[in-house]
């Protein structure tokens, strides 16, 4: 019997651009920038994410936080067409943290194809 290996990808290439990504992703919210924010989605992902729903999801739930001020990444499951990423992000005006789960795209071009926190 052959262990299959793990479904988990955590070498330190795919988290430096992950975490780009992350970052590029926090900061597209922080400056509600819906420019920035579509610039690195995938385009179904592009099209699912009108600007008044990113624009009203910043002003509900996400403006009185502030900026992200740290991140942890917690892990990563391999799926269909890309990678899961998981991460915990604490801000600068809450003592809330934020789970955010990333879908990214596999190949050399990654791009956001889902995203989803609470």
């Amino acid at each position: 019997m052959n262990p299959e290996k793990p479904a988990v990808q955590e070498d330190a290439h795919f988290l430096g651009v992950a975490s780009r990504i992350l970052n590029d992703v926090l900061d597209a919210h922080a400056e509600k920038n819906y420019s920035r924010m579509v610039s690195l989605l995938s385009a179904p992902a592009k099209q699912g994410l009108p600007e008044q729903v990113f624009n009203e999801v910043i002003d509900s739930q996400l403006q009185a936080l502030g900026r992200a001020t740290e991140t942890v990444f917690l892990g990563s499951l391999k799926k269909r067409g890309g990678t899961l990423t998981v991460w915990k992000v604490r801000y600068a005006q809450s003592d809330q943290e934020m789970l955010w789960q990333l879908l990214l795209t596999d190949g050399s071009n990654v791009e956001v194809a889902g995203l989803l926190f609470s």
